[in-house]
């Protein structure tokens, strides 16, 4: 019976581990040595060089500045570098990345000099009906693909050093857990950040909120009960940002969980609380509309500033909070509506010129004036070249009347070369060219008797 009963419990808890895993063999985290998990920053500050271990980390652990009210981190660390356990005589490591939970394969970046993260993987997990994603960066090699589904525990790809700001003493995995802020990425992307090519889609780093991943970890492995979604909600907000209600706010539609029971289904307005590091963790009925998107309160931690506090999207204070440039971009993202529908491209049929017409073609480079791009099939007739020749002049001639089609006909009044004018082709090898291909067509359906130009 007691045998029973334990095995039974060590299934329970293997589900719910199920949850989350670590992505390496790496569990120092568990223990009582975290330097033995987190892989060190090289830091430089007042004259002082150090390897501290705190800055894998998630949250604001780099970038120190000295104030009145001591040290404070400005640079937000969005998810955790967990260092390797096995390394080649090289030095580089050796450990595979294991896929954290059940999911699907969403994006894989092959490229390492396509962002900061190098190659890094994307999965999506659905838990509590939710999409939730885990990112894998700085990886060496990738060995999945986009769509693939994939077991707790399957090989990803190898731990590396590829991105910004690492080098091989510092291989590492960055891994995130996270929520997506908008599916309508693409359209905000190219209304905010139009001048660099999105290579990623909507799993770029800029729409990928998330959360502490150790604290996750510990949680999951810790107790059998674990609900992620309770866990996200109980974090503590530091501002709210109140939005217009529209139809394109994916945010709330995808997690529920951040509207408690009761909440007005179609509201005039949302306000949207999150944490420090721009987690959205609630979600409540405004029964004020707004026109644009605005800050409705702020509490900062004792000694931190507001703008320091809220990733700097906010700043005044807290009586009177404002968004930033970058808290209205931010908003915007929420807001953003899904890409305009562009109908299908019609072919146009090209329409024949009519026998007066007057060609103008260049050559240039010895393309633009080619007969046989020009001419097949067409009705050539009081058609006025003009033909650029490397640094020769321009030379203008008017053609005699002519037909591919229908054979040949010759006006006096318009059959006149003008003086000199074959022998400034004959001077280039571009017109020498022109000329050839010109004659080999005429000749080749029949149309020319000879390659000399008509007389009057």
């Amino acid at each position: 019976m007691i045998v029973r009963l334990l095995a039974a419990a060590l299934a329970i808890t293997a589900a719910q581990a199920a949850l989350f895993d670590f992505p390496t063999r790496n569990h120092a985290l568990l223990g009582a040595h975290p330097e033995d998990f987190y892989m060190y920053v090289d830091r430089d500050f007042e004259g002082q060089k150090s390897c501290p271990w705190e800055g894998g980390q998630f949250g604001y652990v780099r970038g120190p500045l000295r104030t009145a009210a001591g040290v404070t981190y400005r640079h937000l660390h969005e998810g955790i570098d967990i260092q390797p356990l096995r390394r080649d005589p090289a030095g580089n490591p050796l450990d595979d990345v294991l896929a954290a939970a059940p999911g699907r394969i969403v994006h894989v970046s092959k490229e390492a000099g396509a962002s900061n993260y190098g190659r890094y993987i994307v999965i999506e997990h659905r838990i509590d009906g939710c999409p939730i994603y885990t990112l894998y960066a700085h990886l060496a090699t990738t060995e999945v693909i986009p769509g693939q589904v994939v077991k707790q525990g399957d090989v990803l790809g190898r731990m590396g050093f590829s991105g910004a700001g690492i080098n091989r003493q510092r291989a590492h995995v960055h891994f995130e857990i996270g929520i997506l802020l908008s599916e309508n990425f693409e359209s905000w992307y190219r209304a905010h950040m139009g001048g660099t090519p999105n290579r990623h889609g909507i799993y770029n780093g800029m729409t990928l909120s998330g959360t502490d991943p150790a604290a996750v970890l510990i949680a999951a492995a810790k107790a059998p009960d674990f609900q992620l979604t309770r866990f996200l909600a109980a974090q503590e907000p530091v501002f709210q940002i109140t939005i217009p209600a529209t139809p394109d706010i994916t945010l709330l539609r995808d997690y529920p969980w951040l509207i408690p029971n009761g909440e007005v289904a179609s509201p005039p307005a949302w306000k949207i609380s999150f944490t420090g590091t721009g987690f959205p963790v609630r979600a409540v009925a405004s029964p004020t509309a707004v026109a644009t998107p605005e800050a409705t309160w702020v509490t900062p931690p004792a000694g931190t500033s507001v703008l320091h506090a809220t990733r700097g999207l906010v700043s005044g204070t807290s009586e009177h909070p404002r968004l930033t440039e970058s808290g209205k971009r931010f908003a915007a993202l929420l807001l953003a509506a899904p890409p305009a529908q562009i109908p299908p491209r019609t072919t146009r049929r090209r329409r024949r010129r009519s026998c007066g017409s007057s060609v103008r073609a260049v050559i240039n480079g010895g393309s633009h004036g080619s007969p046989s791009r020009h001419w097949p099939g067409a009705r050539i007739k009081c058609r006025v070249l003009r033909l650029s020749i490397g640094a020769a002049d321009v030379v203008a001639c008017t053609l005699w009347h002519r037909d591919l089609i229908n054979g040949w006909e010759k006006k006096p009044s318009k059959s006149t070369w003008t003086a000199g004018s074959t022998e400034h082709l004959r001077r280039s090898a571009r017109g020498r060219r022109w000329l050839d291909g010109f004659f080999r067509l005429a000749e080749r359906r029949g149309r020319l008797p000879n390659r000399s130009p008509p007389t009057t």
